[in-house]
């Protein structure tokens, strides 16, 4: 039997983290969630927790130790806040995707990817149309490999994506 893939997802609070994680639990994978905020975050792990999953659910304490343990990550946080969690993740998430999640296209996430020179850095962009009961994510990476394998997750949950390539 095949391991489950592990998926750490940091500032697992925020609402785009929330939207993701929610979809994830039914999947077949082990989710690690880290967020600074313990207080909320135990909240939602009560809420996932009472929903039916298929997921194995996990809080972590700390982004280093669940980027250590994750195939993939996901990481939910300000332009500030991210610079310093993947400097402090650096050296574990060699060879790993690194998703960082925004909601909106006004971040400037350009050089987030020199924080991470030896990950695969795909940044994402979600939308919610108006009137519509779904969200539309932007996939944008140099690396079309790992742009290919974060759509066909995201759209494995009900995400609609549109890649573009950064090369």
């Amino acid at each position: 039997m095949a391991n489950k893939e592990t998926i750490a997802v940091i500032g697992a609070d925020s609402e785009n983290a929330r939207l993701v994680v929610t979809r994830l639990v039914g999947t077949a994978r082990n989710i690690l969630l880290m967020d600074p905020n313990v207080a909320k975050l135990e909240a939602f792990f009560q809420s996932l927790c009472s929903m039916p999953a298929i997921a194995t659910i996990e809080i972590i304490n700390c982004s280093r130790e669940a980027s250590w343990e994750a195939d993939m990550i996901i990481l939910s946080a300000e332009v500030e806040d991210a610079i310093a969690v993947l400097q402090k993740i650096s050296d574990v998430a060699r060879n790993k995707v690194v998703i960082i999640l925004s909601g909106n296209d006004d971040q400037p996430f350009g050089s987030l990817p020199d924080a991470l020179p030896y990950s695969k850095i795909v940044v994402l962009q979600m939308y919610q149309e108006i009137n519509v009961d779904h969200f539309t994510v932007l996939i944008e990476s140099t690396d079309c490999e790992a742009a290919t394998s974060v759509a066909a997750l995201f759209e494995s949950i009900g995400l609609i994506t549109t890649t573009h390539s950064l090369q």
